[in-house]
């Protein structure tokens, strides 16, 4: 029986830092670009615009990070673990959007808090009517300026996407669960 074997590349330490360098990177200009062609105009910031999509990610697109529990709920800790942008700041930042009608804050019930293995103290947030119509505009817009993104690149470019992606997903779950 002849068994394939995977040939493992050595990288060395530059080119280790290259590589995981050029997510951080990436994810600077990724910043502008959602800045200048999805959220421009929209009257959010890009950190209440990250929690919007966040929240809508998890209650409507059933999204892993964050998971919602019931209802589109999803709580304070797992907002802070999925955040990209100014996670010293969530409860400031969900309280602007309380002020706008966006979201809406409740405590998480004893039973549920015992339930999901955390703190009883806990708090939870979801979008309101409002929140969820400002993120699916946030996501549609998002979706669009991603597609274009990725449509300009070279073919054989292009042809790497699947990849790009299953790399990325390894390195969030090494970070998170690994180290």
């Amino acid at each position: 029986m002849l068994m394939n074997k995977m040939t493992v590349r050595t990288f060395t330490g530059p080119e280790a830092v290259g590589i995981i360098g050029s997510i951080f990177r990436a994810r600077r200009d990724l910043s502008l670009l959602v800045k200048r062609q999805v959220i421009k105009g929209m009257g959010v910031s890009l950190e209440e615009a990250d929690l919007l999509y966040d929240l809508y990610g998890a209650a409507k697109l059933g999204w892993q990070d964050p998971k919602a529990i019931k209802a589109g709920w999803v709580t304070f800790g797992a907002l802070q673990d999925s955040l990209v942008h100014a996670r010293e700041l969530l409860t400031r930042r969900l309280g602007d959007l309380v002020a706008s009608g966006y979201v809406e804050i409740a405590p998480v019930g004893k039973e549920e808090a015992r339930e999901l293995g955390i703190d009883a103290k806990s708090k939870k947030a979801r979008n309101l009517p409002k929140g969820e119509e400002k993120a699916k505009e946030i996501h549609d817009r998002y979706c669009k300026v991603c597609l274009q993104v990725i449509n300009k690149l070279p073919a054989e470019v292009q042809q790497h996407a699947e990849n790009v992606h299953k790399f990325n997903l390894a390195i969030i779950n090494e970070l998170r669960w690994g180290i």
